[in-house]
Formats: C-alpha cells, structure tokens, sequence
C-alpha cells in the first residue's frame, strides 16, 4: 500500500513483520540492515510507536508497533549535494524495507542544504513509488530472512540489545529511569568518539566528503530553515573548511612521468581538497629544473608536496627539497613515507593519517 507520510515528503511501504519473538531479532532486522549496511536511519522510540524527526517544524507519527524509517540523518551532507544524496536515499530506502521497516520516508536530496524545492520533493516520492511499484520490496514479508550470515548478524544484535535493556531495568529499578538513560551517555559518546576518528582517519570513508570531493562544485541555493536541525553530520569538519575555502593553492610536485606519479598526486589532490585546498600540479617530470620551472609558473606557493615513486624520491628527491626551499617555498610535505626522501621534510602524507589534523596544519601554513 504506498501512502504518504504527513511531511508530504515521502512514501510508506506497508510491510508485515516476521514474527514476535524478540530474540531472533525480527523486529530489529531494519535496524541492522540499515545501521550495519546503510546506517542513514533516525529513529526514535515513543511508547508503543516512533517519532521521527521531519523536515521543517512538523513530525511524523507512526503509532501501533511499527517502525518509520527516514532514509536521511548522520550521513546527510551538504557537499556533493546531489549524486551521493541521491544514492544514499536509493540505498537507505531500499534497505529499510529489505529489513521489515512497516513505514519509509524518503527526504530530498537537497533537505540539508535547506528547505526542499518541489523538483526534490517528486524525486524522494518517485524513489518510494519505485521501489514499491517495480522493484515490489513491498511483496516480500522478510526478503532477507533464511541467509545464514544476515540471521546470525540479526540475533547477535538482538541478544546485545536484550542484554542492555536488562541492564537499564536494573538501574531504572534502583536509581529511577533518568539514571538509566544517563548510564547510556558514556556509551554513546564513546561510539561517536570512535566513529569519528574513523572519518578523520578516512578508514570510514564520506563520500563526495572527505573522499572523492569535487572542490568547485556549485551547491543550488535553498531558504533556510529558520532553525538549527539537531543532526551530528559525519563529515562536519570536512564541511566546515570546504565552506572556508584557503585562498592559496598547493604545488604539487610532481616527480616522473604521468604514470609515476599520478596514485600519489591523486591521492594528495583529493586529501587537500577535502580541506578545502586547491592544488597545482608540476606534470609529466624529468628532473629538478622542469619541476622548478613550473613552480615558478605556478607563482611559488608556500606550500608544496612531493608527489612521485620511492625510487624517484630516493634519487633526486633531496635535490629537489633544497631547490624548492631556495626558490621560496617554506613548508613541503611528502606523499609517502617521509624516510624515502634524503632530506628533511615539514610533513608527510600517507594512507592511515588523521586527516584532519593535517589538513588543519597545512591550513595555518597557506594562512601565515
């Protein structure tokens, strides 16, 4: 049955839940689909039903036992503000009703750049109407009941969550209901904690963020809301020096041939413009001097990173940290391992670093 939810923004597919019994996980497989596979779902338990937080100052209700999923939250951005948004709205709705969600509202792909225009409103509805009336997710009671490592990942979840709300009655039945909700506090703070540094490490990538970026993107304008939304994005900081462009560029060294340097310029170009930092490349190298010629072209940024292969870092690399330095450039970082280089380097750039801390330095360098 396709009905719309009182936002007016989505669609809701009726799906009957598998069973009662609360160890086998069948009234949380939609919250393991989506937070282990999606995790791009808001819920929140209200007695015997769900509020979910909705798009302007109205909420939508689903009473009786059912579950309302809203195909947007942590994972919401507001870069890359309609290719990504797009596929995570696909993603989420699609596995909120694969995991047994009874209601999905599907918001717009521009809801956080402010309030959604009637274009966006029709393609959330569509994505609903899609998956409704040609893919028929709706038709199937449990689509991914039966498959050994969903229903193992199911209960596990179940019985983790048994064994926290047994915990919490033991504290509401000693110390009152407000206690126990506090205990809860250090966990989350923990997860959020954890999950940050796991962006800010990019081992959990946001794409179209701090992954992939597009640096000159040009976001559509949409009126504000008129209020703060009270959603954590993933990716905030990202955002905030994408929002806080530098004003001077990166040279990128470039060392060798196009395919000698071209992983590590790439992984550099799109590292820096995660932050909010443009860049400038050398090209197709043979040498010092062709590296210095383009530097000079490039107006002699303050800042310039080394991009190239080991063996070309071991053998001129060195000669070129001085020759860059005399030509006037005061802080260089290496893509790469910072012993590959003979010579001493200001900062270094590798698969695993804290990305944000790195980009915060290299920000106060283009800035001093």
């Amino acid at each position: 049955m396709l009905t719309l939810t009182p936002t007016g923004l989505g669609a809701a597919a009726q799906l009957q839940q598998p069973g009662p019994e609360p160890a086998r996980g069948a009234q949380l497989r939609d919250g393991r689909e989506l937070l282990v596979r999606g995790g791009v779902a808001h819920v929140e338990r209200v007695g015997g039903g769900v509020d979910v937080e909705a798009v302007g100052d109205e909420r939508a209700q689903v009473g009786g036992a059912g579950e309302h999923h809203v195909a947007r939250a942590g994972l919401a951005q507001g870069r890359d503000a309609v290719a990504t948004p797009l596929g995570v709205q696909r993603v989420g709705a699609r596995e909120a009703d694969v995991g047994g969600a009874t209601s999905v509202t599907v918001l717009p792909f521009d809801e956080p750049l402010g309030l959604p225009e009637p274009f966006s409103r029709r393609i959330a509805r569509n994505t609903s109407s899609l998956l409704i009336s040609e893919s028929h997710v709706a038709r199937v009671t449990d689509p991914a009941g039966g498959a050994h490592a969903v229903e193992k990942l199911t209960d596990d979840l179940a019985r983790a969550a048994w064994d926290l709300f047994g915990e919490l009655d033991g504290v509401a039945a000693e110390q009152g209901l407000e206690a126990a909700l506090q205990s809860l506090r250090p966990r989350v703070e923990q997860v959020v904690s954890d999950r940050a540094l796991a962006i800010a490490r990019r081992r959990r990538p946001v794409t179209g963020v701090s992954e992939f970026p597009n640096l000159h993107e040009e976001l559509p304008e949409r009126r504000p809301y008129g209020r703060a939304l009270p959603v954590l994005r993933y990716a905030a900081e990202f955002e905030q020096m994408r929002d806080d462009r530098a004003a001077q560029p990166v040279f990128l060294a470039t060392l060798g041939t196009v395919a000698q340097h071209t992983a590590r310029a790439t992984f550099a170009a799109n590292l820096l413009a995660a932050g909010g930092i443009d860049t400038v490349t050398a090209g197709p190298t043979s040498g010092v001097d062709d590296v210095l010629a383009a530097y000079r072209t490039a107006d002699a940024p303050a800042v310039v990173c080394l991009t190239g292969p080991d063996a070309l870092y071991g053998e001129w690399g060195a000669d070129l940290v001085r020759a860059l330095r005399d030509a006037g450039a005061r802080h260089v970082v290496v893509a790469g391992k910072p012993e590959a280089v003979d010579a001493e380097v200001d900062d270094s750039a590798a698969a695993g670093l804290d990305a944000l801390a790195f980009l915060r330095r290299t920000r106060e360098e283009l800035s001093a």
